[in-house]
């Protein structure tokens, strides 16, 4: 199933990123919420942002997409226990709170760096 990601990696311009996968239709919506966090990680990374998200997937969520690829917020989040073809959307956004970006320097003295998936 090829699926979109998006969500806004810039507060300020309202500036938004996104990944596309072709993912199998038994995949869980927990995993695909795992996968978005390493995939924007590494956007974050690659564009020498200071900045990660958490590897915490309980916090993130996932929602049907609008056209301009920000959330649908009229809708509830995807259950997390769903299978993606289940949901029959292709077109994701990916939400999570400002509480679950961690600075960089932070994770850094921390040593819990999550790992990438490439």
């Amino acid at each position: 199933m090829k699926i979109s990601i998006v969500t806004k990696v810039d507060e300020i311009n309202d500036a938004l990123s996104s990944f596309t996968s072709e993912l199998p239709g038994n995949t869980k919506i927990k995993q695909l919420i795992e996968i978005s966090i390493n995939k924007f990680n590494e956007y974050f990374r690659l564009k020498g942002m200071n900045l990660m998200l958490a590897n915490n997937s309980g916090k993130c969520d996932l929602r049907p997409s609008k056209k301009n690829g920000f959330p649908k917020m009229d809708l509830p989040a995807i259950d997390s226990d769903s299978y993606l073809s289940d949901t029959q959307i292709t077109q994701f956004a990916f939400a999570y709170s400002v509480e679950d970006m961690v600075k960089f320097e932070e994770m850094k003295k921390k040593k819990c760096l999550p790992c990438l998936i490439m």
